[in-house]
């Protein structure tokens, strides 16, 4: 009887504990209960140590204070501090925890709060609060954004060229390329276009001249792209710094998912490409051994495998990646020089971009 008392006394201890400390303070205040656990987790797994009932309403009111404070000063970025977790080390010591009745209870506790930011930092969006976070299934996270705010009226994006839209539930930017993907990391997948395919014949020698146009903030990624050009008898040209061509001589066509062969070649591409155009050219005008088709395109790596149906049906689009950046004059350390600050907010740091202009804030 008297040993289950003592769980009884411990369980309603614990429990008072999980009230008064992180369920009241921020309902009176009105502080977002994921953002004020977020402190409450890190004076848990920092302190590590044994302690009683009063000691943990003290650690946990400090936690409730510097939230408050955070709480009230204007981050553009604070919704990207919950994902900070690079340089978190405080799982380090709870191995060396106590292994009483209260640490057992303040380590399930701080397990619970981890799994409860896991699951928000998943499901929670990344663009400023209050503004559209997504088209369709597509996460525009900030500096990208939609539009302004119809309550304030401020910008959703940081610069004109990372406006975006997203018309009949489709993401498209401003030179209305249809974005697939976003990322924090500096990429930015659109739906890439391709020359228009022509049929092979001796009066026909080339493709007309699509042209995709980009913002200064943008640049195609020759690390996440390739250069192909399909057909027989035929080549592909891009802007003025690449040249590919298939062989004329159709004696060994390409297998399906090879880029080697008559029908399907592929290049590496030159960094920094911003305004490019596309083209695809035939060799003899006068043969006609193959009655097919020749197109030209610039796609993701790993995105296309040749298939010899695509030398009489070609597709349309196929994902392309482009580089993104805050557009600026100054890299991160000319930034600091000037301003004498950091470029990027708390708890991310600044990326000099290497091929272009410009930088990035990461976490």
């Amino acid at each position: 009887m008297g040993r289950l008392m003592y769980k009884v006394v411990v369980a309603w201890k614990f429990y008072l504990a999980l009230f008064v400390t992180l369920i009241l303070p921020p309902c009176i205040a009105k502080v977002d209960i994921l953002y004020y656990s977020y402190y409450c987790l890190i004076i848990l797994l920092e302190k590590c140590i044994e302690v009683g009932l009063p000691t943990l309403i003290v650690m946990v009111f400090i936690s409730f204070v510097h939230a408050i404070i955070d709480k009230e000063k204007d981050r553009q970025f604070k919704s990207l501090e919950l994902i900070a977790f690079e340089n978190f080390t405080y799982m380090k010591g709870v191995g060396s925890c106590p292994t009483n009745k209260y640490s057992e209870g303040l380590l399930v506790l701080a397990l619970a709060l981890l799994v409860v930011h896991v699951r928000a930092i998943t499901t929670r969006d990344i663009a400023l609060h209050g503004y559209m976070d997504t088209c369709r299934n597509v996460s525009i996270p900030y500096p990208f954004g939609i539009g302004t705010s119809k309550e304030t009226g401020e910008n959703c994006f940081l610069e004109e060229n990372l406006n975006l839209t997203c018309p009949n539930n489709n993401l498209y930017s401003r030179f209305n390329l249809q974005v697939l993907d976003i990322t924090l990391k500096g990429h930015f997948m659109d739906s890439c276009f391709m020359s228009p395919y022509f049929a092979i014949t001796p009066s026909n020698g080339v493709a007309n001249d699509p042209f995709l146009r980009t913002a200064s903030n943008f640049t195609i990624s020759s690390k996440e792209n390739k250069f192909i050009s399909v057909g027989c008898e035929t080549y592909g040209f891009l802007n003025i710094a690449s040249t590919m061509a298939c062989s004329k001589f159709p004696d060994d066509v390409a297998t399906n998912g090879d880029y080697s062969g008559i029908g399907c070649c592929e290049v590496d591409i030159p960094p920094n490409m911003k305004n490019i155009s596309i083209e695809a050219y035939r060799f003899d005008l006068s043969s006609n051994y193959f009655q097919t088709c020749g197109h030209s395109f610039v796609p993701k790596r790993g995105s296309y495998n040749f298939d010899i149906s695509h030398l009489e049906k070609p597709f349309n689009t196929i994902p392309m990646v482009v580089d993104w950046s805050v557009r600026d004059d100054l890299g991160c350390e000319a930034f600091r020089k000037r301003f004498r600050k950091s470029a990027c907010m708390d708890n991310s740091y600044c990326h000099d971009i290497e091929i272009s202009y410009g930088y990035q804030c990461r976490c």
